[in-house]
């Protein structure tokens, strides 16, 4: 860069040069869980992003999914310029091939396990309201299969479709996507389950989640709420809301509950043991967290539903290769889970 004088006026001159890297990119990871009570998961994720694609800064990214969950999706962003606004609305087509294990489960015990497969397509119209919020609306329509493979089945008709129309708003303004000390998420997601989009049954669908960082010093005070509910018809065992896992009931299996209707309130104590820079990570958490929830088949029977509640204590570790943890949940029925997580629980 340099100064500019004359004619009374003074000027500044930037040469800017290219970046060496890009426009485009790929990122590689891994995702590893393991608990006490069932099976190990392990995914290796590559994504393939695609900047720059055209003179509005379109996007395209592709990603792939191999392990115990696989997976295929690919999304094209194409901003466009309207009402006097630039880059601020966009649409985004897309596709996304899904196979994966549903576990059925019943006090706790594995009944039996489907191979869910999903054929998605989407198209979704967005608003970028600031930096920090997002509102999309948008299409959706799918088929999917659920082919039994351990047990026997308990449903009798495992093929459905979905198809309707979907909207999103998303605030998030946390300071880290894996161990957040300050910011706040808000998420509405809500789905009309439409028949004349070629959809098996008409329903409602909505959910509301909500998450709050307080930081004074080393700790940090995180917390969260969820409430999902049906407005009209029926979910199926496959698209129901589901809780269990870890953070998210720790004392229970994930998924183990489930239903057309769901509440769920967490509080975690986090505190920052070591800070330090290197090459494989930056900080090391301990943390605690209280959870309770009601899960029912319908809102109307959520407040009769009796309260699930869990403990949970775990250590976190901000790595290289992402969060790591080593957690410990417990539940009201004394029902006990050791978990190990590498990657977003």
């Amino acid at each position: 860069y340099g100064l500019l004088n004359g004619g009374g006026d003074n000027g500044l001159t930037v040469d800017a040069r290219e970046k060496q890297w890009g426009p485009n990119y790929t990122r590689c990871g891994l995702s590893l869980a393991a608990d006490t009570v069932g099976e190990g998961r392990f995914n290796l994720l590559m994504r393939v992003l695609q900047t720059q694609f055209n003179s509005a800064g379109a996007e395209w990214r592709t990603d792939f999914q191999l392990g115990r969950d696989r997976r295929f999706a690919s999304q094209f962003f194409q901003p466009f310029a309207a009402f006097g606004f630039f880059n601020v609305f966009n649409v985004t087509p897309g596709i996304e091939v899904v196979q994966r294990p549903v576990d059925f489960i019943i006090s706790g015990r594995r009944q039996s396990q489907y191979q869910l497969s999903s054929n998605i397509s989407s198209l979704d119209l967005g608003y970028d309201i600031n930096r920090n919020a997002i509102l999309r609306l948008g299409l959706m329509q799918s088929k999917n299969n659920a082919r039994i493979t351990v047990g026997s089945s308990v449903f009798a008709d495992p093929e459905f479709r979905e198809g309707g129309a979907r909207a999103k708003f998303l605030f998030d303004s946390i300071d880290d996507p894996n161990f957040p000390r300050e910011g706040r998420i808000f998420q509405l997601d809500y789905f009309a389950s439409l028949k004349s989009q070629k959809a098996t049954a008409d329903y409602r669908k909505a959910e509301v989640n909500y998450q709050e960082h307080l930081t004074y010093g080393a700790n940090t005070l995180s917390l969260g709420a969820r409430y999902g509910r049906t407005f009209q018809g029926n979910l199926t065992f496959f698209n129901q809301f589901s809780l269990g896992g870890f953070q998210q009931l720790s004392g229970y299996r994930p998924g183990e509950l489930g239903g057309g209707a769901v509440e769920f309130a967490r509080a975690a104590y986090l505190r920052r043991l070591v800070q330090f820079q290197n090459p494989f990570g930056k900080s090391v958490y301990a943390g605690l967290s209280l959870e309770f929830a009601r899960v029912a088949p319908t809102a109307q029977l959520l407040s009769s539903s009796p309260t699930r509640s869990s403990i949970g204590i775990f250590t976190g570790f901000d790595t290289l290769f992402g969060p790591l943890y080593l957690g410990y949940g417990r539940s009201r029925e004394k029902n006990s889970i050791f978990y190990l997580f590498l990657g977003q629980p």
